[in-house]
């Protein structure tokens, strides 16, 4: 299959946690971090070389808990 490469591409999903134990919103989601890689750039049909980690973030009173996805962006070329 022939593809052709869009740029980096990259995703968030992030929970708060006030005063480092009460959590704020939804708990961060892979699929969620992902869906948001993919349209981070226009025309993307897949990511190549993905990485996934969690992140945290500690500030003064609260925290925030994250999972990023950073990959290749992709299309494939018509036949």
């Amino acid at each position: 299959m022939d593809s052709e490469s869009l740029g980096a591409a990259s995703g968030t999903s992030c929970q708060r946690y006030w005063v480092y134990l009460l959590p704020s919103g939804e708990p961060p989601s892979t699929q969620l971090a992902l869906e948001r890689a993919m349209v981070s750039r226009a025309g993307t049909e897949f990511l190549v070389n993905m990485t996934v980690e969690t992140r945290l973030d500690v500030r003064l009173g609260y925290m925030d808990e994250c999972i990023l996805v950073e990959g290749e962006a992709r299309r494939r070329l018509a036949p």
